[in-house]
C-alpha cells in the first residue's frame, strides 16, 4: 500500500515537473508572438487629418492643407511612408478636405460681398485638387469630390462672366444692346452669384447706362445736321433719313425712351431749315 502510494506521488510529481517546463518553455523561452506594428507616420498623419474639421479659420484649414500634403510628400520621397500607406492616407486627405473646403467656399458665396482675391485663391486650390496623383501617378480626387469641385468652379466662372456683361464701354447696336440686358438679367436670377451686392448693383444698372450711351450716340448724329452745307442735297437727305431711323430704332427699343425720342427730334428741327423739320 505505501509503495503504491509513493509510486502515485511519483507519477504526480513527473507530470507537475514536466508541465511547469512545458509552460516555462511556452512563455519565456519560446519566440513571442508577433507583435501589431502601427507606422507612427501614419498615425501622425491621421491625427493632423482629423483637424480640418475642426479648423476654426480660412487662415488655418489652408494652413492644415499646405502642411500636410507637404508632409505626406516628403515622408513618402524619405520612404517613411509605404506606396500603399501612402496612397491611402493620401486618400483619406481629400476625402476629408474636400467637403470641408467645398462647405467654406458655399459660406462665402451665400455673403454680400464677394473679394476677388478669395475667389483667385478659390481656382488655384480647385486646380491643385484636381491635380493631386498618387504614388502610381493617378488622380486622387474621385468623381464625386470632383463633382462638388466643379460646382465651386462654376460658380467663380458665372461671377466672372457676371461681371464682364455688367460692363458697358460703348454702344454697339440694337441687337447687340438687348443681348447684354437679356444676358444681365439673366445673371440677377442666378444663384448664389446674385449674393454679391456689387455685382447685381451694377447688372441692373446694364439697362439704363446702355440707354444712356445709345442716346449721346443719337444726339452726336443729330449734331452732324449743324453742318448741313457741308453735304450735298443727296447727301444731306440721306443723312436725315438715317438719323430718323436711328431715332425709331431706339425708340422702339427695350431700353428707349419716348420723352427722350421726342428731345432727339425737336433738336434735329431746331438745327434744319423748315423743309427738313416737315420731313422729320
Amino acid at each position: 500500500m505505501k509503495t503504491s502510494v509513493k509510486i502515485i506521488l511519483l507519477v504526480l510529481a513527473i507530470v507537475l515537473a514536466v508541465g511547469g517546463v512545458m509552460i516555462f518553455y511556452k512563455t519565456i523561452v519560446s519566440p513571442p508572438v508577433k507583435l501589431g506594428f502601427k507606422n507612427q507616420y501614419v498615425e501622425s498623419a491621421k491625427e493632423d487629418i482629423s483637424k480640418l474639421k475642426s479648423a476654426e479659420s480660412d487662415l488655418a484649414l489652408d494652413s492644415l492643407y499646405i502642411a500636410i500634403k507637404h508632409e505626406l510628400y516628403f515622408q513618402w520621397k524619405d520612404s517613411f511612408l509605404t506606396d500603399n500607406e501612402y496612397d491611402s492616407v493620401l486618400t483619406e486627405f481629400v476625402s476629408t478636405y474636400i467637403p470641408v473646403y467645398v462647405a467654406n467656399c458655399n459660406n462665402k458665396f451665400q455673403q454680400s460681398v464677394w473679394r476677388e482675391n478669395e475667389l483667385s485663391s478659390m481656382q488655384t486650390r480647385l486646380s491643385d485638387l484636381n491635380q493631386l496623383v498618387n504614388s502610381t501617378e493617378t488622380i486622387v480626387v474621385t468623381s464625386e469630390l470632383k463633382s462638388s469641385l466643379n460646382e465651386v468652379g462654376k460658380v467663380i466662372a458665372n461671377y466672372y462672366a457676371a461681371k464682364r456683361v455688367s460692363v458697358v464701354n460703348d454702344f454697339n447696336g440694337v441687337q447687340a444692346a438687348e443681348q447684354q440686358i437679356r444676358t444681365a438679367k439673366n445673371y440677377l436670377s442666378m444663384s448664389p452669384i446674385n449674393n454679391c451686392t456689387d455685382l447685381v448693383s451694377r447688372l441692373k444698372s446694364v439697362s439704363s447706362r446702355i440707354e444712356q450711351k445709345h442716346y449721346m450716340h443719337l444726339y452726336n448724329q443729330v449734331e452732324r445736321l449743324r453742318y448741313a452745307n457741308n453735304y450735298s442735297q443727296s447727301e444731306y437727305n440721306a443723312m436725315v433719313n438715317n438719323i430718323k431711323a436711328m431715332i425709331n430704332e431706339y425708340n422702339n427699343s427695350s431700353y428707349g425712351k419716348s420723352h427722350k425720342a421726342k428731345k432727339l427730334i425737336e433738336r434735329a428741327g431746331y438745327l434744319h431749315d423748315s423743309r427738313t423739320n416737315n420731313e422729320l
